[in-house]
């Protein structure tokens, strides 16, 4: 998939695995091996969130070496979600650490980044929405059970706060309601409504009748399984939330070096590549310009898996050369999956080639003494004979060494193909 992109666009980014779940481990060398079988740059992204200053610059070092190690080359450092109080320490340690041509951006906490919206939260809970479903890109901050009488509850609302209280708790959801309108409390997210129970119906109805309505949702769960869910929400930005991706492009732009990031990517060269991605590169040249490659040991086990992969394929057209009857014998035999119609089986004596053939290789070869006979008896040989398909231009390259020695197989190439 990747060379796909790679093929339609100047730019790929591909994302690494997110390590929130089990096999960690198997995460990491997963990417190590991606980015240095596709030959691409490392952009390490690593976080700073419940960390001290030796153990945010301790798993960035570790994560250095192990891609280091791997020779996979890294163009720069990004250390998110740092307490801002660590945010210069670990900065000035780590450039004096990883090399300059390394770039290194610490990027403070950013709350308002990390807190879920009322729409993640509806989501995850699966609720229904009752009211406020226009307000659901409302940010939450913090969340309070409204289990208590309404005066000591109201003493718990902060800034951008859900509260999470049972249906049948009008006071409480009248109170949080009025709390959210009045000027001298904090801004109110929303309201999640526990245990299947709603309000009643006079509750609705003077909720319908307010301008302005907090997004309400209820939920079939009790209020102790409730929260448990709500903080263990991960929040992510989605394509639909413009203040997030706003917010996160700005404190992007504002701690990471825009301009040498960009010189990095731009500037990149792979210093090597590895066996699989030499194999693939192969397989697609070979498939932009399909040649005819003919195989003069067409009952060798090895030959004949070989072309059956190369038939899978369409990589080449093929040749073998041998007697059909014996070559569609061993393909049984062995038990490989080779479709016989996709591809030409020759045998020399009997081609319509063969008269052609010796007698072409008599006159290349007559000043060096051979004779009719002789080119008659050598162009049954079929590394001959599938030089000379290479020669006369009905094969652009021929394979061999598989069952004849190396003297065997270039001997007929060096007697009348020369070399140039």
């Amino acid at each position: 998939k990747y060379k796909k992109l790679e093929d339609n666009y100047d730019f790929t980014v591909i994302e690494g695995s997110d390590f929130l779940g089990e096999g960690i481990a198997f995460e990491f060398e997963s990417n190590i091996a991606i980015a240095k079988n596709l030959g691409s740059p490392v952009l390490i992204v690593t976080t700073g969130e419940n960390r001290t200053t030796a153990q945010i610059v301790s798993s960035a070092m570790n994560v250095l070496h192990n891609f280091d190690s791997r020779e996979v080359q890294v163009i720069g450092i990004i250390i998110n979600r740092v307490p801002a109080s660590q945010v210069d320490d670990v900065q000035q340690i780590l450039r004096m650490q990883i090399p300059a041509e390394i770039l290194i951006a610490v990027i403070p906490w950013e709350k308002s980044l990390q807190s879920p919206t009322m729409q993640e939260i509806c989501s995850t809970l699966q609720a229904k929405i009752i009211f406020g479903d226009h307000l659901l890109t409302n940010q939450v901050d913090h969340f309070v059970t409204g289990a208590m009488m309404l005066p000591s509850f109201l003493d718990y609302i902060r800034d951008n706060c859900l509260i999470v209280t049972p249906g049948d708790r009008g006071d409480i959801i009248l109170g949080a309601l009025q709390a959210n309108l009045s000027t001298n409390f904090p801004k109110v997210a929303g309201i999640v409504l526990t245990a299947a129970i709603e309000p009643e119906d006079s509750v609705i109805r003077l909720i319908q009748g307010l301008e302005t309505v907090i997004p309400i949702i209820a939920v079939g769960t009790g209020t102790f399984e409730t929260t448990r869910a709500i903080g263990a929400i991960h929040s992510r930005i989605s394509k639909d939330n413009k203040q997030k991706i706003e917010l996160a492009i700005d404190v992007f732009e504002k701690y990471v070096d825009m301009q040498m990031l960009e010189d990095k990517i731009i500037t990149f060269q792979p210093e090597g590549i590895t066996p699989h991605m030499f194999q693939y590169q192969l397989v697609k040249w070979a498939k932009r310009q399909k040649k005819h490659i003919v195989l003069p040991e067409g009952n060798d086990e090895r030959i004949l898996k070989a072309a059956a992969r190369l038939i899978a394929q369409d990589i080449v057209q093929l040749t073998l050369l041998g007697d059909p009857v014996e070559i569609a014998n061993s393909v049984k035999k062995l038990g490989i999956t080779l479709d016989l119609n996709l591809l030409q089986i020759i045998n020399p004596a009997v081609s319509d080639n063969y008269t052609d053939y010796y007698e072409t290789l008599f006159e290349l070869r007559k000043k060096k003494n051979v004779n009719l006979e002789m080119a008659r008896d050598m162009m049954t040989d079929v590394s001959y004979f599938g030089t000379m398909m290479v020669y006369k231009g009905h094969a652009d390259g021929m394979v061999s060494g598989a069952i004849h020695t190396t003297q065997h197989t270039i001997r007929p190439a060096l007697q009348f193909i020369k070399t140039k």
